[in-house]
């Protein structure tokens, strides 16, 4: 993805708030593409309303962040990391 830091990072986070905006309920995602997989060349935001699989990737999250606190990972797609916030964060942010 972009070099996303704290000179551009609250850019970024105004794209998120405004798919959110667009997708904000518990049955949405909002996805990313990495910049070598876009049929656009440039940064981009798709929000979707999730299918069966998605439900079952977020009970999944869920289970492990609600827990306890803190970045987790494993059983997360893509190697990726998760954790719980209160409210919908700054995304970009927060990472």
């Amino acid at each position: 993805i972009e070099d996303i830091n704290g000179h551009n990072g609250n850019y970024y986070n105004s794209m998120m708030y405004a798919a959110h905006s667009q997708c904000g309920g518990s049955g949405c995602v909002l996805i990313v593409n990495p910049s070598g997989s876009r049929t656009q060349n440039r940064f981009h935001i798709h929000y979707r309303h999730f299918d069966s699989r998605g439900a079952s990737l977020k009970h999944r999250l869920q289970s492990a962040v609600c827990e306890e606190g803190g970045w987790h990972s494993g059983g997360v797609p893509c190697g990726g990391k998760a954790k719980s916030f209160d409210g919908f964060p700054a995304v970009f942010s927060a990472a």
